[in-house]
């Protein structure tokens, strides 16, 4: 029987061990590339300008991939916003920067 990931992860406590690592590094953000060490956890922000709060942009199926991955229902998307590469030439500039 199918079993989400999650799951087995929260049952052995290791969802939890990295969640608080998460929370570590988010006092001391070092979570992309330009390795900031600003303090998301209590609001503020770096080069990305990003919250430590996920922003969701949309949800949707998705039907771009190939066949096998996205069966008869889609494959699922989520996007967020900010990114902390900000590449001017990104097919998700506008959910990526302008949100922000």
């Amino acid at each position: 029987m199918f079993e989400p990931c999650y799951l087995a992860l929260s049952r052995t406590g290791e969802l939890e061990r990295r969640a608080a690592e998460l929370e570590r590094i988010l006092s001391d953000c070092t979570l992309c590339p330009h390795e900031c060490h600003v303090n998301r956890a209590i609001g503020e922000t770096g080069t990305c300008n990003s919250p430590a709060e996920l922003i969701i942009s949309s949800v949707f199926p998705h039907f771009g991939e190939e066949p096998p991955l996205v069966g008869m229902r889609g494959s699922g998307t989520i996007f967020l916003t900010y990114c902390n590469t900000q590449c001017v030439f990104c097919q998700n500039y506008t959910i990526t920067f302008l949100l922000q």
